[in-house]
């Protein structure tokens, strides 16, 4: 009897060794095929966490099978390598559920993505086209439109890599190419402020129209403080132009109007500027009867005043026009105009 029972033991751990020692096929191909799904779902680009635990457990059962391959039919078993092949099932599913998931949700976002990297991108464009001089001279304008290319040729892999179905692909492009033109605009905005810290404009409204002019600041800042203390206190509200030649210049700021000035106000010491009293470019006036508020704006060549200490301290932007038309008004003998010519509001313009 006994010896029957020993017979049966001695079967049933033969069976035991010979059922751990066989390798376990079915779960690898089942482990195999579902992260070569994974991979067709683009895991490892939209579910990366997942698909690298997924493959890191591959790897371990693998070496789990090796170990086993390489002992005596005996000792040898698979059952760490059948679990964790089982394991690699589950988590390679799971990725490529994740991945699905994920690659739906860009897709839906990039819709708008498109829509908003086009107007950042439309915005750069037209902010460096529209630039006036004074701003494009701080800027490097050409390395400004290389960026916008690189923005427009980003955005149109983004569109091209959409309509592949390679929407990671395409949210990356769409950031990057947002980017650049988000850049051009930074660029412009800093030098509109760089600008406009260095040389402000200030706006003379008339009742004849507006002059824009920018002031020299870093240039002839003697002549140009003068300028823009007197602006910022309002001093110019209400004076006129009360000396206008056609051909030469039109001068007003005196607060009294008659170009005398009052008799407290101080002169203004010499300036060395850097500027010619051409057309455009605005002086202070001088003489021992002057006013030190005054100033002229130059309507034809008059460089010979350079070398008579008329600071040339600014320059008409924009409402050269209206100078003109200020400068033919009729006057008296003392080229004093019929009618009063009026700076109604004379002050700093904010930069857009």
């Amino acid at each position: 009897m006994l010896k029957h029972i020993a017979i049966a033991i001695g079967v049933s751990v033969l069976l035991l060794f010979i059922s751990c020692a066989k390798a376990p096929e079915n779960e690898m191909q089942k482990a195999t095929t579902s992260m070569d799904a994974a991979k067709m779902a683009e895991a490892e680009t939209y579910a990366p966490n997942s698909y690298r635990i997924a493959s890191d457990t591959l790897n371990a059962a693998m070496a789990a099978k090796q170990d086993a391959d390489g002992k005596f039919v005996l000792f040898r078993s698979y059952s760490k390598a059948k679990a964790l092949y089982i394991n690699v099932e589950a988590l390679a599913n799971k990725a490529a559920q994740e991945a699905a998931t994920e690659k739906e949700k860009i897709k839906n976002e990039l819709a708008g993505m498109i829509q908003e990297a086009k107007g950042t991108i439309d915005s750069a464009t037209l902010a460096l086209k529209t630039i006036q001089a004074a701003v494009s001279a701080k800027i490097d304008k050409k390395l400004l439109e290389a960026d916008i290319a690189e923005a427009n040729s980003g955005y149109m892999d983004a569109q091209n890599a959409f309509a592949a179905g390679q929407y990671m692909t395409a949210k990356t492009r769409l950031e990057q190419a947002s980017q650049k033109a988000q850049n051009v605009i930074k660029s412009i905005e800093e030098a509109k402020v760089m600008k406009a810290e260095i040389n402000p404009q200030v706006i003379i409204h008339t009742n004849m129209g507006d002059i824009t002019v920018e002031v020299f600041l870093k240039d002839a800042p003697i002549h140009a403080k003068n300028f823009l203390d007197r602006v910022d206190k309002g001093l110019y509200n209400s004076l006129i132009f009360h000396r206008v030649i056609p051909n030469f210049v039109i001068q007003g700021g005196d607060p009294t109007g008659t170009g005398y000035g009052a008799p407290d106000e101080k002169s203004i010491p010499d300036e060395k500027s850097p500027y010619s009293n051409t057309r455009g470019f605005i002086s202070m006036a001088r003489g021992q009867d002057a006013s030190p508020s005054q100033f002229f704006i130059n309507i034809g060549d008059n460089a010979r005043l350079d070398g008579m200490n008329f600071s040339v301290f600014a320059k008409v932007v924009t409402g050269m026009d209206v100078v003109d038309k200020i400068s033919m008004v009729p006057r008296n003998s003392q080229d004093r105009p019929n009618t009063p010519v009026t700076m109604l509001k004379v002050y700093r313009k904010i930069s857009a």
